[in-house]
């Protein structure tokens, strides 16, 4: 028996058998892909600034103040953190509040009133 018939009969079938393990790892790895839906974030407050967090995974958005909004990525059942606090170099009223609620599979808007409470649409 020739060397080369030997090595193609071992070669084939490995690599027949290689590209099959890689096929379905991809398939898995794209089917396994988590949907990404954005949180928006509005402070209608004067004296308050606000921030999301995402404890998980170590993630804020930038803090909005008066009139701003800031969007952040999220993948749905997740838990987030809205942190409302004074304004910096404003006389504090009132500590930092932190409100936890957990992200849906869909896109989502919060807004800091003018109270400091939370809206969630």
């Amino acid at each position: 028996m020739a060397p080369t018939s030997a090595l193609r009969r071992i070669t084939v079938p490995l690599l027949t058998t290689a590209l099959i393990v890689l096929g379905v790892l991809g398939i898995a790895g794209t089917a396994s892909a988590a949907a990404a839906y954005q949180l928006t974030l509005c402070d209608y407050s004067t004296s308050l600034v606000a921030r999301a967090t995402f404890p998980q995974r170590f993630v804020s958005s930038t803090t909005v103040g008066y009139n701003q909004c800031t969007s952040i990525t999220h993948y749905g059942n997740e838990q987030v953190v809205i942190e409302v606090s004074p304004k910096p170099g404003s006389n504090p009223v009132r500590n930092t509040v932190r409100s936890s609620y957990t992200t849906r599979l869909a896109n989502e808007v919060f807004h800091v009133r003018a109270d400091g409470s939370v809206f969630r649409y």
